[in-house]
């Protein structure tokens, strides 16, 4: 069984090289099977975490979270659970942060309040 493996130095930084390489690869199908130890390390926000697992599940490659029991083998009926919650978490993530949004812009929350900012001057 030949392995690859990618490690990452840094996961502070904005762009994460190591992961878009590792997506890369597994868009080529250069790998059948991601192991990974927490789930997290696959994306920051729940939404780039689900568009990273679809990607590579479209490739056919099965992503295997070793540290939290998760598997999203296409074949199982608790894989496609999984890629279907986490789909539904991110589009809850979304409109929260959509709806968080359009109430800022409008100056008012849900209970009347005005909510007040201070852009910076650029």
């Amino acid at each position: 069984m030949d392995q690859l493996l990618y490690t990452e130095k840094e996961s502070t930084c904005r762009r994460r090289p190591v992961l878009e390489q590792l997506l890369g690869d597994g868009t080529k199908r250069k790998f059948d099977v991601l192991l990974v130890w927490k789930l997290d390390r696959l994306g920051r926000a729940v939404a780039e975490l689900v568009a990273n697992i679809q990607a590579l599940d479209r490739a056919g490659v099965r992503g295997m979270v070793y540290g939290q029991g998760i598997d999203t083998d296409q074949r199982s009926p608790v894989g496609k659970l999984m890629i279907h919650v986490l789909a539904a978490v991110a589009e809850f993530e979304r409109d929260l942060i959509s709806g968080n949004a359009a109430k800022a812009l409008s100056g008012r929350d849900g209970d009347g309040h005005v909510s007040a900012f201070r852009c910076a001057q650029g």
